[in-house]
């Protein structure tokens, strides 16, 4: 993935005007949607993670009539959580760690956007092979009433 995409998918986490709801996951979707297609990636709801873009290319290249897809390539997957009250880290987080992508994004809400950040990131660096692994965390602080938008590679 390029730098370029990193800075946009920062940028997209940036315009989330809604941080509650139904309203706010649509707003999510939307503009991760349309992000992915301008990059000319294929975008998936709900497979596995809440948002992937990935590259799909023919198994059998040589046969036009077959649908057989093989994954190439997964630049992007997001979690969504945004009725979180507490800090801690919990298991949607925690599937980021699984991720074969070059970049995770994680959003949610909480009382303590700074607090949770750092709880995510002790907890990148106890997961084994996380060295070099791109992060974008979108944290809208409750108390603050601002987010905290920051990406983040992991030492």
């Amino acid at each position: 993935m390029r730098n370029a995409e990193i800075t946009e998918i920062v940028k997209a986490a940036g315009m989330i005007q809604s941080w509650h709801g139904a309203a706010a996951t649509r707003e999510i979707e939307n503009n991760f949607e349309i992000l992915g297609g301008i990059f000319g990636y294929k975008v998936a709801f709900r497979w596995l993670y809440d948002i992937i873009w990935c590259k799909e290319e023919s198994q059998f290249p040589d046969i036009k009539e077959t649908t057989d897809k093989v994954l190439t390539l997964v630049p992007m997957v997001l979690e969504c959580e945004l009725n979180k009250w507490h800090p801690d880290v919990d298991g949607d987080f925690q599937k980021l760690l699984l991720a074969r992508a070059e970049v995770r994004v994680w959003i949610t809400s909480c009382k303590d956007a700074k607090r949770h950040i750092d709880l995510c990131k002790n907890q990148i660096s106890r997961f084994p092979g996380t060295s070099g692994d791109h992060y974008v965390f979108a944290v809208y602080d409750q108390k603050d009433g601002k987010p905290i938008i920051e990406h983040y590679v992991a030492p």
